[in-house]
């Protein structure tokens, strides 16, 4: 089963979510912290669509099951 899923983010949520990893993390920046964030959103402009950047992905549920002992 594949599930959709469409999520749209200003760019304060992506370059928060961007600082929450620790290999973007705010502290690593010093006085440039500005600079990157000034940068990466002028990178993502070009794909903003009515004022939010928009994410497509979707879930890919896989399921199983044993089978039981009785069906031996």
């Amino acid at each position: 089963m594949t599930i959709p899923v469409r999520r749209e983010w200003c760019f304060d949520e992506v370059i928060g979510g961007l600082h929450s990893t620790s290999f973007v993390v705010e502290r690593l920046f010093g006085d440039r912290r500005e600079a990157f964030e000034a940068g990466l959103t002028n990178a993502l402009v070009s794909f903003v669509e009515d004022g939010v950047l928009v994410e497509d992905n979707a879930f890919t549920v896989l399921t199983a099951r044993r089978p039981s002992f009785r069906s031996r």
